[in-house]
């Protein structure tokens, strides 16, 4: 279980929590079911030991058409670098300061074509942009009963996130 838990500051999603045995209930695109951790054991690992719980009061009232769509301009933004407000992250051109979305995949892509890069960590950098590709095609094709007049949009953009 604590392997599992090593994984838990990685993007996890925590489903649940039990204020009596002092776990929570996580959820890892890394592992297929759901597991339980102690509240001192999460996040713990290599790294900054740091690990951030976001709460949401309660879910914002919108139609799934339109939180749907607004995922969508979300997603676009993130990979043309621009859905930063902060001017600490924002160049003079409007353009991101880290490379994020297309920026950031071209630069891997650099990276991993030059000689200089280990391969043995890119194995696993490159099972992660594998797995993010197949999770965004999955669900582009979801969109597809949502927004019925982009089928042919979101079929051709889930093809390429499967290419």
């Amino acid at each position: 279980m604590k392997a599992k838990g090593a994984h838990a500051y990685c993007w996890g999603l925590i489903v649940g929590y039990n204020e009596s045995d002092e776990t929570y209930t996580l959820r890892h695109p890394n592992f297929p079911e759901t597991y339980k951790i102690r509240y001192d054991e999460i996040g713990l690992g290599d790294g900054a030991q740091k690990f951030e719980i976001l709460v949401f009061d309660k879910p914002v009232a919108q139609d799934n058409r339109a939180r749907h769509l607004r995922a969508l301009q979300n997603g676009v933004a993130f990979a043309h670098g621009t859905c930063y407000s902060n001017p600490q992250f924002i160049k003079d051109k409007g353009e991101s300061t880290n490379p994020y979305g297309f920026a950031a995949h071209d630069l891997w892509r650099s990276a991993f074509d030059s000689a200089g890069v280990p391969l043995e960590t890119s194995r696993y950098q490159a099972e992660i942009l594998r797995d993010r590709l197949r999770l965004a095609a999955s669900y582009t094709r979801s969109l597809i009963e949502h927004l019925a007049e982009a089928v042919e949009s979101l079929d051709a953009v889930a093809g390429k996130y499967e290419a």
